[in-house]
């Protein structure tokens, strides 16, 4: 792949499609489940696909003024669209003098369509969530600007190299990332090892795909849910923690995720892996957390608005907080709700990218996987998830026992299919 944030584009026009069906209406009420309006329908889009925007963004102008202008020829999807004088906002013009009025999300340079929301007449194109032809007189007058939301100007660490074992008889090798695309070889065979080549993919059902090349050296494109990572000499190595629980074994302990553990859980095996935290336990550990943390198994900004966040964190000195707006600009955010100026500065620092003059950063997900399992490490929760202390390992990352009941029957669900598997 030429894109390395092609997982999160092709998530952002999945989850866009998820919304389809729910009415127009201007200035609809926040939570986005009864009407939408084109703004609301962007930022609730970017929020699932696991790139939210900051709480004070709602207009098309406010999320025009949070994204970094593209050229036009730049465009790829998942960038956003802006258009002007569909009718006249209220509000401040931007820097260069011109309002958003509405805007769509990119399908791709050269595709003529975009994503939005809007009232329609036409029957062919019903109000509401939908694809848009831009290539018509009307859009391309009111066009004026493409821009690219700062998380997708973040690319994650390439993966190493890798050898893997296929795990069962009946795997196809295909030309492309997609069970659409020619079959090359129609039955790899069970145990037989390829090469990764490096490149990844998400298809449009959610599911994970690695470029590879075979011995005879026919290189193509594989599901990898049927294959595991191997050492040279073909053994299984320890640090091997995508084997231990498959994406749809985890996605039984996540109800609530879709197609998140897919999206996200090798980013967090990758961090595991670097960190050297290999065993069982320590994996039970992490998934349990997440359970309790974001059940839909994605980095998040905390539930709140900025008088809640403003109450319950400013002036907290042992947060770092001691800067006027402290308590709300550092609110949580990541897979394991990262809190205060003292956090994101320490972070920050440890991982080289700058939370504290842009704390959204937070929620990308590299960024995010560094933080938990770094988070993790540093209060010693491997060591107490292999003693069984539950409670401890709780009691670390929450600093008391919220969220229990979820955390432990988590972790005896995740202890029962190792168990069952052969791995405690």
């Amino acid at each position: 792949m030429t894109d390395p944030r092609g997982a999160a584009r092709s998530r952002i026009l999945t989850v866009a499609r998820e919304r389809v069906g729910i009415p127009y209406r201007i200035d609809p009420p926040p939570d986005g489940t009864t009407t939408l309006d084109c703004s609301l329908f962007v930022l609730l889009t970017y929020r699932d696909a696991g790139l939210p925007f900051a709480p004070a963004v709602r207009t098309a102008e406010q999320i025009r003024q949070a994204c970094v202008p593209i050229d036009w020829a730049e465009v790829q999807p998942g960038d956003l669209l802006f258009c002007e004088h569909t009718y006249e906002p209220i509000e401040p013009p931007g820097a260069d003098g011109r309002v958003a009025s509405h805007l769509g999300i990119a399908v791709g340079a050269g595709s003529g369509r975009m994503w939005d929301c809007r009232e329609s007449t036409n029957p062919a194109r019903p109000s509401g969530p939908g694809e848009t032809n831009i290539a018509t007189e009307y859009w391309q007058d009111h066009l004026f600007e493409a821009r690219r939301p700062r998380g997708l100007l973040i690319a994650p660490p390439p993966a190493a190299p890798a050898t893997y074992r296929v795990t069962e008889a009946g795997v196809r090798l295909r030309a492309g990332p997609s069970t659409s695309d020619p079959i090359l070889i129609p039955d790899l065979g069970a145990d037989t090892r390829v090469a990764a080549m490096g490149s990844s993919a998400i298809d449009a059902d959610g599911r994970a795909w690695g470029e590879v090349r075979t011995a005879d050296g026919t290189v193509g494109w594989i599901a990898m849910e049927y294959v595991r990572t191997v050492d040279p000499d073909g053994r299984p190595p320890a640090s091997d923690v995508g084997a231990f629980f498959t994406p749809a074994e985890i996605g039984t302990l996540f109800p609530e995720a879709g197609g998140n553990v897919t999206i996200y859980w090798p980013r967090l095996v990758a961090e595991l892996q670097a960190a050297g935290c290999y065993d069982i336990p320590t994996v039970i550990a992490v998934l349990a957390t997440i359970r309790v943390e974001v059940p839909r198994f994605a980095p998040i900004r905390e539930y709140g608005d900025e008088a809640y966040f403003t109450q319950q964190y400013e002036g907290r000195a042992d947060l770092g907080n001691t800067q006027p707006g402290d308590g709300a600009r550092f609110c949580g955010r990541g897979f394991v709700q990262l809190t205060g100026r003292a956090n994101y500065q320490r972070y920050g620092a440890t991982f080289g990218c700058d939370l504290v003059g842009d704390p959204d950063l937070a929620l990308d997900p590299a960024v995010a996987s560094r933080v938990l399992v770094k988070y993790l490490t540093d209060h010693n929760v491997p060591a107490l998830a292999a003693a069984n202390d539950w409670p401890a390992v709780r009691r670390a990352v929450n600093g008391g026992l919220n969220g229990w009941s979820t955390f432990i029957e988590t972790v005896n669900a995740a202890m029962a299919i190792a168990r069952v598997k052969g791995l405690l």
